[in-house]
């Protein structure tokens, strides 16, 4: 299933590309959807040719979820609360190290 979506996020950039050209990379948008399809095509190139550990495996992973980032454009609430969350993640890091 990891697969189809690379695969459907692949094909969008490529359609993408094609269609705007040029263009595409003036939005930063288009950028960072670029950025992470790249990420994801090296995620899953790492799985079956790289002699990768897991750790850096799931590292690539969680950037994919930052294409949700996307979203949080038009939904202020919810950008606020998670730019409220990247801003306490330095402390949160501090007290789970502190705990651990």
């Amino acid at each position: 299933s990891n697969d189809i979506f690379i695969a459907i996020y692949y094909i969008e950039c490529v359609l993408k590309i094609a269609a705007l050209g040029g263009a595409y990379f003036a939005d930063g948008w288009c950028r960072f959807d670029f950025f992470l399809v790249c990420m994801s095509l090296l995620d899953g190139l790492a799985v079956y040719v790289l002699p990768v550990p897991p750790t850096v495996i799931r590292m690539l992973r969680i950037l994919r979820l930052l294409r949700i980032l996307r979203l949080l454009k038009k939904a202020e609430g919810v950008r606020d609360l998670v730019i409220t969350m990247a801003l306490c993640f330095p402390a949160l890091v501090n007290v789970c190290s502190l705990l651990c």
